[in-house]
């Protein structure tokens, strides 16, 4: 031990350093509660569906992807900028062959989730809007602002169209 402080300023210095080094220890502390808190809460964990069975089975989607590739169809997805007082969006596909002419009665699905939590995946089916139009909608709860992935798939008889989309979607 060292001996007691004689002069004031010297009890001061050991004061205020003594606080320092406290306040920064308690500081870190407090920074790793946080910390655990913020990883440990919500359900961001979640993983999207079936991706182990999709990474098991690689090459017949490679082989999926291609074959839709050599179809020559392309989709244009159109997001409104605001949402419903429910957090809807109606998303627009516009479906074209390598033509450029409408694909027309055409079955299609998609698969829409943010990247910030997985866990909100939502399944959905694509309506034609009106009798061959080639223009098809699907209203999608996008509550949660930022990077979100939509997987469509659309299936005219033997041909089947793959196509994934990143949007951004904004703040309401």
């Amino acid at each position: 031990m060292t001996a007691p402080p004689t002069h004031p300023e010297e009890l001061k210095a050991r004061t205020i350093w003594g606080g320092v080094i406290f306040g920064l220890l308690g500081l870190q502390a407090f920074m790793l509660f946080v910390a655990t808190f913020l990883a440990i809460s919500g359900n961001r964990d979640a993983v999207i569906p079936d991706y182990y069975d999709r990474a098991m089975h690689w090459d017949e989607s490679k082989a999926a992807l291609q074959a839709s590739e050599q179809l020559g169809w392309s989709v244009e997805l159109v997001v409104p900028d605001t949402a419903d007082l429910f957090g809807n969006r109606v998303l627009t596909a516009s479906l074209t062959d390598a033509a450029g002419n409408q694909v027309t009665a055409a079955c299609g699905t998609l698969m829409a989730f943010p990247h910030s939590n997985a866990a909100e995946t939502q399944q959905l089916d694509w309506r034609e809007a009106g009798e061959a139009t080639g223009i098809y909608h699907a209203t999608v709860r996008m509550q949660r602002p930022g990077l979100w992935e939509v997987r469509m798939k659309f299936t005219k008889g033997e041909d089947t169209f793959l196509s994934t989309e990143q949007l951004n979607i904004p703040r309401n």
